[in-house]
């Protein structure tokens, strides 16, 4: 997965600009910490309420991402030659899924790494990532970590949690969403407490939804898990690329995200949050929020066991068994430091 960093500048971006200061403006006055400017100690506390809401999950992290992406590359070039590879992706979900031995897990990955090396689809899809273009102002850089040397000017605003889902906050939507435009994002989620704002043409689809980043807001933010899954699995079966941002992408954006596999993909909502964590580091959503997609997780499992062919995942994963060593180390949200991929945000603040 990629993380993506964007220079500011001292362009003038009203619209956006205008309805960022307004949300940070009423957080303010209801005395609200944004989540970006808690301490460590505060960070640290959420994560382990997080974990003590949801459990560790059953879900080898990395495994799991591997396979999803691979799974994105065949939805992209279906057809019979690939037979054996569409077998080790599947092979290699059910080994991250069911709390197999490491080693299992790593012999099913090589077997997933070689059909891919025999497929030849890694190797057309490294062509075509040559091929684009970036602006000169996107700069890759480490997952949550702001560039060293320009904090202030340089934000991290993006990061990729599964294939064509990214997370992140309002940095990507400055410049015109030259951030946006460079990815090939097609849809955008927006969770904010300002109005909703005008998107350039290239955005064929934007979900707005009113919701403020306090532990109270936790309702609020539920209602909208189902209608943001549907328009987010609409966009992606039809092969676009979405974007969930909040304001600085550590709270409800990687809420929302969560809900979105969640219902995808028929995991634990400790897993989908750990999925999101293992790409955008500073996800930390509050403690309401988390036990908003607890009872999410209790929804969909519901309604799929209903054989409620709406709410069937995309790819079934529910499989996974509960062990919590099974999680990839450190994949499964280790608290991570409140500056850490965050102190970047105090530039848009």
């Amino acid at each position: 997965m990629a993380a993506f960093f964007v220079d500011l500048g001292d362009r003038d971006v009203p619209d956006v600009e205008h309805a960022r200061r307004g949300e940070v403006a009423r957080a303010a006055r209801a005395g609200a910490v944004r989540p970006w400017r808690k301490p460590a100690a505060a960070a640290r506390a959420e994560h382990t309420a997080a974990r003590d809401e949801l459990g560790s999950g059953g879900v080898d992290v990395l495994a799991l991402m591997r396979a999803l992406v691979v799974q994105d590359m065949l939805s992209r070039d279906p057809g019979p030659a690939h037979g054996a590879l569409q077998r080790a992706v599947t092979e290699l979900v059910q080994a991250a899924t069911n709390a197999r031995s490491r080693a299992e897990v790593d012999a099913t990955r090589a077997s997933l790494e070689a059909a891919l090396a025999c497929s030849g689809l890694h190797a057309r899809r490294e062509d075509a990532e040559r091929a684009a273009v970036e602006p000169a102002s996107m700069l890759p850089a480490k997952p949550g970590r702001p560039m060293r040397g320009g904090a202030s000017a340089r934000l991290a605003v993006m990061h990729e949690v599964l294939p064509r889902l990214w997370v992140g906050g309002w940095a990507a939507l400055l410049n015109d969403c030259v951030a946006l435009r460079a990815r090939g994002v097609t849809h955008v989620v927006s969770i904010i407490s300002a109005e909703r704002r005008r998107l350039p043409d290239f955005v064929q689809g934007h979900y707005h939804a009113h919701v403020d980043d306090r532990e109270a807001a936790a309702a609020e933010m539920a209602r909208h898990f189902e209608p943001i899954s549907a328009f987010a699995l609409r966009a992606l079966e039809a092969g676009g690329t979405l974007y969930v941002h909040c304001g600085a992408g550590i709270s409800r954006a990687p809420t929302a995200a969560a809900a979105i596999i969640v219902r995808a993909h028929g995991l634990r909502a400790a897993d989908a949050l750990a999925l999101v964590r293992h790409g955008r580091p500073c996800a930390r959503p509050n403690v309401g929020f988390v036990r908003a997609l607890r009872e999410w997780e209790r929804r969909c499992a519901a309604l799929s066991a209903a054989g409620d062919r709406a709410s069937q995942p995309l790819l079934d994963l529910s499989s996974a068994t509960t062990y919590e060593d099974a999680v990839g180390a450190g994949c499964a949200g280790e608290p991570t430091s409140a500056a850490e991929g965050e102190s970047a945000q105090e530039a848009a603040d």
